[in-house]
């Protein structure tokens, strides 16, 4: 069930994020909107299902994925070893207490443990999800020390 939740999510931003970010560099570039893409993921199980790879194949064929391999996005990506892992970090762990609240009130509620469930509704999991990336960030802004820690170029950066 969270799998397949995982994947409606990863297929969501693929239509409503990628695909447009794609769309549109290929028209800054005068590329034809036939010009194949490669995109470059993580090896998560969610980006290596099959759902997602039919789903791939059959709505966006000139899309061509390939995967960073396990291990290596801190090479590929050095931000992601720097200021995203601590923002993905404070989300991550926003949703565990969301998930993990929400099995105790239904265990609160009477419920007997092998029929209590987790939200799987992604329109309230997408609502929580705003408010953790609105609470990290305004965590962030109190926090300019631990940016400065994670991301030491961050001066460079914006004084340029």
């Amino acid at each position: 069930m969270f799998h397949s939740l995982l994947t409606a999510v990863v297929i969501q931003s693929t239509d409503s994020v990628l695909v447009p970010y794609i769309v549109g560099i290929k028209k800054d570039l005068a590329l034809l909107l036939t010009q194949r893409a490669i995109l470059l993921i993580n090896s998560w199980s969610v980006h290596q299902s099959e759902d997602y790879h039919n789903w791939m194949k059959d709505k966006h064929g000139l899309i061509k994925i390939g995967y960073i391999p396990a291990g290596c996005t801190g090479e590929i990506q050095s931000a992601d070893v720097g200021l995203q892992h601590v923002i993905k970090h404070d989300i991550w762990t926003q949703c565990l207490e969301f998930l993990m609240t929400s099995g105790e009130n239904n265990i609160k509620l009477g419920q007997n443990l092998s029929n209590v469930s987790l939200p799987d509704d992604l329109e309230q999991l997408q609502n929580e999800n705003e408010k953790w990336i609105t609470n990290t960030y305004c965590w962030l802004l109190k926090q300019p020390k631990v940016v400065k820690a994670v991301c030491p170029w961050l001066d460079y950066i914006l004084t340029q």
